[in-house]
């Protein structure tokens, strides 16, 4: 909502989510003698199911639903008192009264888009139904300026608005008043009842302070998400072992990340001279350039990597320093042909002091790590010798059905991997209808042949 700009504006942050609403309702509670065990409740003499599409946003606003019922053509509508139900609701049907796809662009098309305003841009909050990802919604949404953000799987309880504190509701007075409704002998749920019945219990239930409740429980508007309990992130009492000995709510971070100065710290180049690895060339130095906060600057000490030359005098700059004459007799020949070679193109070169550590330091390195000792783990180069390769390990099993976490469905990304799932999809069609002609060809000739086949007998039987 930063990025978009629309922390002060809560009527343009919407979420829609679906909820099916049976015509059979559950009874309410009913007065009956105490030892009773079974008590009977009238009910409707039918099993189907409608569902309906609700849409809210974070200033208390609603818009009309879209009730989906069972059927297979629009006599299925037809059989419903619609003029009773919600005002301004969209009736349309389904085979089993299910969301799907072509009905989410449906709805998005023809009650969002229409709905929602002029005002751009705008934030959608859903779930990762297969309906609310589809290319075209998706490209639509682009198109009119509207982000689309899908919750992380198994989080709708805490995280959506009309499940947190909308649906509820819906559900218990439906059946209240169902349940009033029915306490009449002469009454029963029925097509003709049940919209105005879902009327009564959508407008209870879709109240402004429902519904600004809903985004201010779920941390969505205002903006907190310390608002969720810290009982949602307590792990299953099966493995409810070991708890974290802290107090502190398990998003704490997500605030302290928000809410940080973005401060610069100033960078500075430091370079380090290093010797470069390798009996043959230990006497050139490479040039390790890093990049590193001024704050992280600090003045390193060799003094403890510095190998103690036999018969070095009892100074302790000597430790540090070498001329060349005192450097020719105690390193190796290679090295002492290479400084010799130096000594007869510059004279001055012989009176220049050198560093020890960038003479002794790579057999230090090469020996073992830099410590105040030098030690050499014979162990390790012994088992290093006769230590035999492990068996290779299989392969992991790869999941193809993977856990996602939230998505903004409108961003490059989303759209480009639908297109290419769209894509195969057509291949797909397109092979499997270029199949189905290839075996009508065969099947045709085949059949040709036999006809062919049964005259040529009959002329043979006349002859």
């Amino acid at each position: 909502m930063n990025r978009l700009g629309l922390n002060d504006k809560p009527e343009l942050v919407w979420n829609m989510d679906e909820k099916g609403v049976p015509l059979e309702h559950t009874p309410s509670k009913v007065v009956a003698a105490k030892s009773s065990r079974t008590i009977p409740g009238k009910v409707s003499n039918t099993r189907e199911r409608n569902t309906i599409f609700g849409c809210i946003n974070a200033r208390g606003d609603r818009m009309p639903p879209l009730i989906i019922v069972k059927g297979k053509t629009q006599k299925a509508v037809m059989s419903y008192n619609t003029a009773d139900g919600p005002v301004g609701a969209t009736w349309t049907y389904q085979a089993k009264a299910w969301t799907e796809d072509v009905l989410g662009i449906e709805w998005f098309t023809n009650i969002f888009l229409k709905k929602c305003g002029n005002q751009r841009p705008q934030l959608l909050i859903l779930d990762g139904h297969h309906s609310h990802e589809v290319l075209g919604l998706i490209e639509k949404a682009r198109e009119n300026n509207i982000t689309l953000l899908t919750l992380p799987p198994h989080t709708t309880h805490y995280l959506c608005p009309l499940d947190r504190t909308v649906f509820g509701p819906l559900s218990k007075n439906y059946d209240r008043i169902c349940s009033e409704y029915c306490q009449n002998p002469g009454n029963l749920v029925n097509k003709i009842t049940w919209p105005g019945l879902f009327r009564r219990a959508f407008e209870t239930a879709f109240k402004p302070e429902n519904i600004i409740s809903g985004f201010r429980s779920c941390g969505i508007f205002p903006w907190n998400p310390l608002n969720i309990p810290s009982a949602a992130f307590a792990p299953a009492s099966a493995f409810d072992t070991n708890k974290p000995d802290t107090n502190e709510h398990p998003l704490q971070w997500v605030i302290r990340k928000s809410f940080e100065t973005e401060s610069r710290v100033e960078e500075v180049t430091v370079v380090r001279t290093k010797p470069s690895a390798g009996p043959e060339a230990r006497c050139i130095t490479t040039e390790i350039t890093d990049t590193v906060p001024l704050n992280e600057i600090q003045v390193q000490s060799y003094e403890q990597n510095v190998i103690d030359v036999p018969g070095s005098p009892e100074d302790p700059h000597f430790m540090h320093t070498l001329s060349a004459d005192v450097l020719l007799p105690i390193v190796d020949s290679e090295t002492r042909e290479a400084v010799e070679s130096l000594i007869s193109l510059d004279s001055s070169f012989s009176e220049t002091i050198y560093e020890v550590d960038s003479v002794f330091q790579p057999l230090s390195e090469t020996l073992s790590t830099p410590c105040s000792s030098t030690t050499v783990d014979w162990n390790a180069s012994v088992n290093a010798i006769f230590s035999v390769d492990p068996p290779p390990q299989k392969k992991a099993r790869i999941n193809k059905t993977s856990v996602t976490g939230h998505r903004i469905l409108t961003s490059d990304e989303v759209i480009e991997s639908k297109r290419k799932i769209e894509d195969m999809k057509l291949k797909k069609e397109q092979a499997k209808e270029k199949r189905l002609k290839i075996r009508e060809m065969i099947n045709a000739k085949k059949q040709i042949e036999k006809e062919i086949k049964a005259v040529r007998s009959e002329i043979d039987i006349n002859v």
